[in-house]
């Protein structure tokens, strides 16, 4: 097993041992909006050691698949890592609550809810607050939460006791208070939302009961109706699906999906290949469907960006909707767009001005002895192996690889990315300046043994500081002024000739005549 294999095993591992348990509800699905008819579906999943800044888990959106401006199927986005796992997910709208826990004093549990919201960009999606969760009050609770749901301003706890009993805790308006359970205590309790409000169902030998949450007043704690009944069965995993029920099976090497219907019997949509390593999120498109997400097993081996592969699979008509690796969204967000666009006109600005002030070299350049101007072939190969060089470090700080950096993959990742071209080149001009200023050269000149010299002044001396700034700056920040040198009778671009410098290569020296 590689050792990348084994931290998302361990991953998986710790997140069951530190309380979530086997139960735990790791995905949800909101109820549709109202207004515009939209469903967010949310999940962790084991974070990737390889992915930049991993933590235990990484939390997972959906977007709506219906309403205005819907993904398509298969979509997805990672949120944020996460450096602990979360025991239960509630959404509402927009929002995701995530419930985690820890032990208290005398046998109690810690209990703290914190949530984000989802904020359409046009087809890309920002989380707020930007770098943290919105935190909300703990609740002393007395066994480990298996399940939560929300609705509208209301944030409902389902805890276990260690005797096997349950317990309702509701937070309200900023307070916690205690629920009487409606039913026997026995069984398998969870909890939902829909559009109408909160629920609860018990799920033991008769099938699952159902109550429906009736809000009191604000200093009452209110009280439950019964609902229907759903035919389900106690031990397997059930996913609410507004009104509708997904039940969820394991087989031997298959899960068999049910979908479960108010009064009527299971009624059995299709099964898919079980993998140990993938998450269950539910989510509504044109009906109820399901999706399995896990980290592409030949990134392992092969040492590319961790790649989520999802399966979207429709409970309706028991057919895969999608398969692979999730669509990238093929428009930027208006945020990036304009810093894409200011950067664009603030290099077409300098490349105008450099070059419209004409080739400086009005006479020969005057080299020192036993050098020649190196050529463009030559300073080209230097070039690139310096890029090689500077796309290596610029991955290491972007947690990425070079040959997707190179390869310009990283404009389609998620997480903002793309930012690693731009952050290549200003490596790529700092070492460079570095380099230059301290050794005459960089790496990639010395494996193609050329060095940079002063042709201003002290012909033959180390560069300044400046001079190779301003050399390097123009080199790497604008690539079109940096080209011209290939034009040029000494093969100088704009950035040598602003700074007063030359790149050369040495000659044998000239045995003088007896």
């Amino acid at each position: 097993m590689s050792r990348r294999s084994l931290h998302l095993w361990v991953t998986c591992l710790l997140g069951v041992l530190l309380g979530c348990g086997a139960s735990a509800q790791t995905s949800v699905c909101s109820p549709p909006d109202a207004e515009n008819g939209r469903s967010h579906a949310w999940a962790t999943i084991p974070d990737h050691l390889d992915r930049a800044e991993a933590g235990a888990c990484v939390l997972v959106h959906a977007p709506p698949r219906t309403g205005d401006g819907p993904t398509p199927g298969g979509f997805v986005q990672l949120v944020r890592s996460l450096q602990e796992w979360p025991c239960a997910l509630a959404g509402w709208g927009d929002r995701v609550y995530l419930v985690f826990q820890q032990p208290g004093k005398d046998g109690t549990t810690l209990v703290r809810a914190r949530s984000l919201s989802a904020v359409d960009r046009g087809h890309a999606w920002d989380y707020e607050p930007v770098d943290r969760l919105e935190p909300y009050p703990t609740l002393v609770a007395g066994g480990n939460v298996v399940s939560s749901a929300a609705w509208k301003e209301l944030l409902l706890v389902v805890c276990r006791l260690d005797d096997g009993n349950y317990t309702l805790n509701l937070l309200k308006s900023g307070e916690w208070r205690d629920l009487a359970l409606p039913g026997a205590s026995d069984g398998q309790w969870i909890a939902w939302s829909e559009q109408e409000g909160l629920h609860v169902g018990r799920v033991g030998a008769g099938g699952m009961e159902t109550w429906g949450f009736v809000e009191g007043a604000p200093a009452q704690p209110g009280r439950w109706q019964v609902q229907p009944t759903y035919n389900a069965r106690r031990g397997g995993r059930h996913f609410a699906l507004d009104g509708l029920f997904a039940e969820v099976e394991r087989d031997g090497a298959r899960l068999l999906f049910r979908l479960l219907l108010p009064g009527e019997a299971l009624v059995s949509t299709g099964s898919l290949p079980a993998r140990d390593r993938s998450t269950l999120m539910p989510l509504l498109g044109n009906g109820p469907r399901l999706m399995t997400i896990h980290w592409a097993d030949d990134d392992q081996d092969t040492g590319r960006y961790p790649r989520l592969e999802v399966m979207e699979f429709s409970l309706g008509t028991g057919t895969v909707l999608y398969e692979g690796a999730p669509p990238r969204s093929d428009v930027l967000s208006p945020g990036e767009f304009r810093t894409l666009a200011t950067m664009l006109v603030a290099l077409l600005i300098g490349v105008l001005v450099i070059v419209l002030k004409g080739d400086l070299d009005q006479d020969a350049v005057p080299l020192p002895p036993d050098t020649a101007l190196a050529g463009a072939g030559r300073r080209l190969l230097g070039s690139l192996i310096d890029l090689v060089i500077a796309a290596h470090i610029t991955a290491l700080l972007y947690g990425v690889n070079a040959s997707d950096l190179l390869g310009l993959s990283v404009l389609g990742q998620p997480g903002g990315q793309w930012t690693a071209i731009p952050m290549l080149f200003i490596v790529g001009g700092l070492t460079g300046t570095l380099c230059e200023w301290g050794f005459t050269r960089t790496i990639g000149k010395f494996l193609v043994g050329c060095r940079v010299v002063r042709v201003r002044g002290k012909v033959g001396a180390r560069p300044g500081l400046v001079a190779c700034l301003v050399r390097n700056g123009i080199k790497w920040l604008m690539p079109p002024v940096a080209a011209l040198a290939a034009l040029d009778q000494n093969t100088r671009h704009r950035g040598d000739q602003l700074a007063g410098v030359a790149v050369v290569i040495d000659l044998e020296p000239t045995v003088p005549r007896q």
